[in-house]
């Protein structure tokens, strides 16, 4: 796939298809390479863009992942995907403010309203804010959808939160 893309490098189409191979098969850095050489042609071109950010967020490049997708949802602010990808990019890096102002954006939305509980819970869980990690857990798990691996994280999350919220506190202090 390598010597194709190389091969054929100015024909923009087997560029976009070598990208979306690389992505199918979990092979992020070979996107990402194939991704950048298509922005020098289209610098500007938000869909490569936002494909960009993802790969990076997927490599755990986060700062990376933040500037890119930060550009993507400056120049396109209703695109909930690339708004999703920089939630989750904020919050892995630990910028839990930022990362709460995207998803407060997201839950305004239809279509990420339920990712935006489920990073909303997250935050919530990782600043010991007990009452609101349970709420949010409490709201995402009644849009459905059992089955899924956030769906396993936020019930195993719920149930601890409750498990510690009913503990009786010792007198001395343990």
């Amino acid at each position: 796939m390598d010597s194709f893309a190389r091969q054929y490098r100015e024909r923009g189409e087997v560029l976009s298809i070598a990208a979306e191979l690389y992505a199918q098969n979990s092979q992020f850095e070979g996107a990402l390479t194939v991704l950048d050489e298509m922005l020098k042609a289209e610098p500007r071109n938000q869909e490569l863009l936002a494909k960009k950010g993802w790969a990076e967020l997927e490599l755990s490049r986060y700062d990376a992942a933040i500037a890119t997708l930060s550009t993507v949802v400056a120049r396109g602010p209703s695109d909930e995907n690339a708004r999703l990808n920089l939630a989750i990019a904020r919050l892995s890096a630990g910028q839990l403010d930022a990362a709460r102002a995207d998803y407060q954006e997201l839950l305004k939305t239809t279509g990420q309203s339920k990712n935006a509980l489920f990073g909303l819970g997250g935050i919530a869980w990782r600043k010991r804010d007990t009452n609101a990690a349970i709420e949010l857990y409490q709201q995402y798990l009644a849009t459905g959808g059992s089955g899924s691996a956030q769906h396993a994280v936020a019930s195993e999350r719920l149930k601890r939160l409750r498990g510690e919220r009913a503990l009786p506190k010792r007198m001395d202090g343990k």
